[in-house]
């Protein structure tokens, strides 16, 4: 059982697609695997038919329209090193995930720690680890553009293991700000109505002196 988050794409309406991965991953030759639960990997070769390619998950987020997003929280280290048994000895099996460059424009691909390096699961009673809090308190930040949110997903992940873990994002997004929960929606205030002028009754100014005349006489 592979533990992923990916929704089934509808190619005629769907904008947006997210995948969630948490787990392991091993790199083979180049490729990213990530290693589902049951998984036995008793020989290098098993990782072909046990395994699931990192660039199929991206093949299936292709159809999305506007963006398209994968987050790997994998420790990127190989539980199997000491146990599997290698058929050829030149076969690369790297430490960590290889670096992922995105073909298509619009894809953003966030691992929880840079290539080469593990990512911890957290401390004893923590049932999150310290990048999937993060994303948590980040990632759904109303109107806030992803760069910026994976930048304090970084900042937090740095502060909480003591700068030994740093995520890293390989991205195509473009210039406009992208964000995963729109800005909530200004309410307009009402115009305020233009006063309405007052009408002034009209006076005859006298000269000075004279009294009003009076009705029925003359001068």
């Amino acid at each position: 059982m592979l533990a992923f988050y990916l929704p089934r794409v509808d190619v005629r309406s769907n904008l947006d697609q997210l995948g969630y991965y948490a787990g392991h991953g091993i790199e083979v030759d180049g490729i990213n695997y990530l290693i589902p639960v049951d998984a036995m990997l008793e020989r290098d070769t098993d990782v072909y038919d046990e395994a699931f390619p990192l660039d199929r998950v991206l093949i299936a987020v292709e159809p999305a329209k506007q963006l398209r997003l994968i987050i790997v929280d994998a420790c990127r280290d190989n539980p199997f090193a000491k146990t599997m048994k290698r058929t050829i000895a030149m076969r690369a099996i790297g430490q960590g995930l290889a670096k992922v460059e995105p073909t298509n424009p619009n894809t953003m691909i966030a691992f929880a720690a840079k290539a080469g390096f593990t990512a911890y699961d957290g401390d004893k009673g923590q049932k999150n680890s310290p990048f999937a809090v993060a994303l948590a308190a980040h990632l759904t930040t109303p109107g806030l553009d992803l760069r910026k949110a994976f930048g304090f997903v970084r900042d937090d992940v740095l502060k909480a293991t003591k700068n030994k873990q740093e995520p890293f994002i390989y991205s195509s997004l473009g210039g406009e700000d992208v964000a995963l929960v729109p800005a909530p929606a200004v309410v307009a205030s009402p115009p305020t109505p233009a006063p309405v002028p007052t009408r002034r009754s009209a006076t005859t100014s006298l000269p000075s002196g004279s009294a009003p005349r009076k009705r029925g006489t003359s001068s």
